[in-house]
């Protein structure tokens, strides 16, 4: 949480006063040092503009307030006490504030700061009311009523899970706490969000190398203020180095699902379970190109905005409404979402994205759907995140997703697997992307990517097929209904998608009525599905 160029100044001063708080001898004499960097700061804090730094060296000059007594001239000292008061009920500190922190910890966590710091004094005292409103409102704003936030409030997440932290720390001094009842509940709520949507690394999902990751302090006081036994589970298995006392006794399988969806919050956490190496797919689709991010093994492989550009006969077609959820699915096999979107033309872009609990692939697929005979020339793009190579294989159209220690095997299931073929389509990429491209003829297009995310399996051999599908005894086109088979080592999967709508149609022999359907194959040929949607 330092997000201007004042970080460095703010780092120190934050430092020493809080250096001067731990000292518990009183001062008897007036320090020049304090008194000159009081003037300094007045002097500076009046003309700079608010900021989430500036907010965090008011409250840090105010909780020191009882040290700096002795230490500051009488008229020093009120003039810094003054200052501070202004700040805090001064109308840019209101909760409707563009800038949602700031408003939180101007307008809450400040005036209650001063409240708890020195009640003895009337005006002071009286913020109480003011500030628990301000603070209840954020919550409860900012929050889904599940305490998962909006995918545009995530860069602010942590710093405002340390607001609300601390304000709950100081309101255990009033007999109403903090907050209001609803606020309370939806803090709580927070708690395990936050946990959730944490990678390996202890950063937030969606965050740059060097911002957001947990402090022990931030956890610990987070769980002691709105955890329960659940959590401290979670946070175990989630975040072992986090300092919390109490060790996971469960291996997860009882706790909460770790898999979360808000539709309100246009933010989806696919989490296969809450061990901090498991595999994790975020996706945030508040904006008109879904964001993504791929975490296996510990290591992050995905990040970034998914790029797609669809052409219809040799036209761009681009999306005329927001991304919006048509499909969830969260059970012990595997965690489905499915959005929805049109694009120019009249056309329909469905974009499914399954993550398999315990096969351990990730299936990521569009399909466009129109209304009559055209060329598609369709292209996703996947941003990388940093360290990870794609590698492509020489005489086949899949390839690799290349770190340090591992590789996570790509294949694009709708192209041919071996590349003399003449068919249209490659899937290619080097240090910053992946790109998936396909080409057909027909009303829809179906584009398939499967990422094998099960390091045991990265020396076996593999395939995969399109199989024919069959309706009335004749065989349907692949804009119509399409399906395929996968094999890795002794491991086979199907995946069958319908594209108009659904009829009694056969593949391998099977009946199948279903829109989409992934299962796995038993050694005796028959199917146990993991997702199905009819």
């Amino acid at each position: 949480m330092w997000p201007d160029e004042r970080q460095a100044e703010t780092r120190r001063l934050v430092a020493e006063l809080g250096k001067l708080r731990a000292d518990k001898r009183h001062a008897k004499r007036i320090d020049s040092a304090w008194m000159k960097e009081a003037e300094m700061w007045l002097a500076a804090a009046a003309g700079e503009p608010p900021s989430a730094n500036m907010a965090l060296e008011h409250l840090a000059w105010c909780h020191a307030l009882p040290c700096l007594a002795g230490r500051l001239t009488g008229s020093l000292w009120w003039e810094l006490l003054d200052f501070l008061y202004q700040s805090a009920t001064d109308p840019h500190a209101e909760s409707d504030e563009a800038d949602v922190l700031l408003g939180q910890l101007f307008g809450g966590e400040l005036p209650l700061s001063l409240a708890y710091v020195l009640g003895e004094l009337e005006p002071c005292r009286a913020l109480v009311s003011a500030a628990r409103e301000v603070l209840s409102e954020g919550l409860v704003e900012l929050l889904d009523g599940e305490g998962m936030p909006h995918a545009s409030e995530l860069a602010r997440l942590r710093p405002l899970l340390g607001c609300w932290t601390r304000a709950v720390a100081m309101g255990r001094r009033w007999k109403k706490g903090c907050l209001q009842p609803a606020a309370r509940n939806q803090y709580e709520w927070l708690v395990r969000q936050a946990i959730r949507l944490t990678r390996r690394d202890a950063r937030q999902v969606f965050s740059r190398n060097g911002e957001s990751r947990w402090t022990t302090p931030l956890m610990k006081a987070a769980l002691d203020a709105g955890g329960d036994g659940d959590d401290f589970e979670i946070a175990a298995l989630a975040l072992p180095k986090c300092g919390t006392k109490k060790k996971a006794s469960r291996r997860g399988d009882d706790l909460p699902d770790p898999a979360e969806h808000s539709e309100w919050s246009e933010l989806a956490i696919l989490r296969a379970g809450w061990q901090k190496n498991t595999d994790l797919l975020a996706v945030s689709y508040a904006e008109e190109s879904t964001r993504g991010e791929l975490q296996s093994g510990g290591e992050l492989l995905l990040s970034g905005a998914w790029e797609t550009e669809v052409c219809v006969d040799g036209r761009v077609r681009r999306p005329t409404c927001a991304w919006e959820e048509v499909c969830w699915v969260s059970d012990e096999d595997g965690i489905y979402l499915e959005l929805e979107t049109e694009l120019e033309g009249g056309l329909t872009l469905q974009r499914q994205m399954l993550l398999a609990r315990k096969d351990r692939f990730l299936l990521l697929a569009d399909a466009i759907i129109g209304s009559r005979d055209c060329d598609w020339q369709y292209r996703l793009t996947l941003p990388l995140a940093e360290g990870v190579r794609f590698v492509g294989a020489d005489e086949t159209r899949e390839g690799w997703l290349t770190t340090k220690s591992r590789r996570v095997l790509a294949m694009p299931l709708a192209l041919p697997e071996w590349r003399c073929d003449p068919r249209p389509g490659r899937l290619s990429g080097g240090s910053e992307a992946i790109s998936l491209v396909q080409s057909a003829r027909g009303r829809a297009l179906y584009a398939p990517l499967m990422l094998d995310l099960d390091s045991r399996r990265q020396s076996q051999r593999y395939t995969w097929r399109g199989l024919t599908v069959a309706e009335q005894l004749e065989i349907v086109r692949p804009d119509v209904a399409v399906g395929f088979r996968v094999q890795i080592g002794k491991r086979q999967w199907l995946v069958y998608r319908a594209l108009t709508s659904k009829g009694n149609r056969t593949r391998l022999g099977q009946n199948l009525v279903s829109e989409f359907l992934a299962a796995r194959f038993h050694q005796d040929g028959q199917t146990e599905p993991l997702v199905e949607i009819q």
